[in-house]
Formats: structure tokens, C-alpha cells, sequence
């Protein structure tokens, strides 16, 4: 318990009830909870939803060592600002998939300057973007080829 209030910043406020916390604490709080059974993977659906910008750039900077330790994150966001921290993003456009790769090569898939324009494209051009992706290489790379090695 005490390795993991360290992890969440939350050791000065280990003995306040929850209920006296801030929002950004109660989070990590909730994902303290996750983490006490040392679980090897993590779902975490829109963690840093709510949370001004500095506490979602610390939040992602905990993910990104919770990986480092040799744990799988896996989590849902519409923050589009701090994915240069994670290894792999998935973009889903209409229910399918229109890209999985790095996030230093999303910007050019899509043709995009900013990460936010994704969004647009998705709703205008969903399935053709989807269509595109399942024919590329970065899909045979990146998708295929490892569904085949898990078998």
C-alpha cells in the first residue's frame, strides 16, 4: 500500500477520507484501488476525463510509468495532447478500425497537422479511412501478423 500511494502522489493525504479529496485525487484513488492486487494489465476507460490540463499530463506520466514497470495499459481518451507518451494508438472510425500504430505516425496516416483534426475526418470519411487502414501495411504488420503469431 505504501509503494502505491507513493506512485499516486497521495502519501501526504493517506489518513483524509475520500470524500474530503479533490477530483484529481479521488481518481488516483480509484486507480489505486485497481493497482493493489499488482495486476499485469490495466482497462482504464477515459481516466483523465474532467481533470484540467497539468493533472492530465501527471496522470499520463503515470501511465506511461506503470509500462515502464512492466504492466500493459490500456486506456480509452478523447485527450488528444499527450499521445507522444504512449506506445501504440488505436483510432476507431464508425466501429472500425482506421488506425493502429505509433503516435508519431498518425498525423501523416490521416494527413493531418493536429491530432484534434482526426475527429473531422472520422466523421466525414469513417469508412473509407477504415477500409484504407485494413489494406495498408502498417495493418499486416501491426494486426495480422501478430493475430497469425498468437495462434
Amino acid at each position: 500500500m505504501d509503494q502505491t500511494l507513493d506512485l499516486l502522489d497521495l502519501t501526504p493525504r493517506r489518513r483524509a477520507r475520500i470524500g474530503r479529496l479533490s477530483g484529481g485525487q479521488r481518481k488516483r484513488v480509484s486507480i489505486g484501488v485497481e493497482l493493489l492486487g499488482g495486476p499485469g494489465l490495466l482497462f482504464l476507460d477515459e481516466p483523465t476525463s474532467g481533470l484540467d490540463p497539468a493533472l492530465e499530463e501527471h496522470f499520463m506520466e503515470l501511465f506511461r510509468t506503470l509500462a515502464d514497470g512492466g504492466r500493459t495499459v490500456l486506456l480509452t481518451t478523447h485527450v488528444l495532447q499527450s499521445l507522444n507518451r504512449l506506445d501504440l494508438v488505436a483510432v476507431l472510425g464508425g466501429g472500425r478500425l482506421a488506425w493502429y500504430g505509433p503516435p508519431s505516425e498518425m498525423l501523416s496516416w490521416f494527413g493531418v497537422r493536429e491530432a484534434r483534426e482526426v475527429y473531422s475526418l472520422l466523421t466525414s470519411e469513417g469508412a473509407a479511412l477504415a477500409s484504407r487502414y485494413a489494406s495498408s501495411s502498417w495493418y499486416r504488420d501491426l494486426v495480422l501478423q501478430r493475430l497469425e503469431s498468437s495462434r
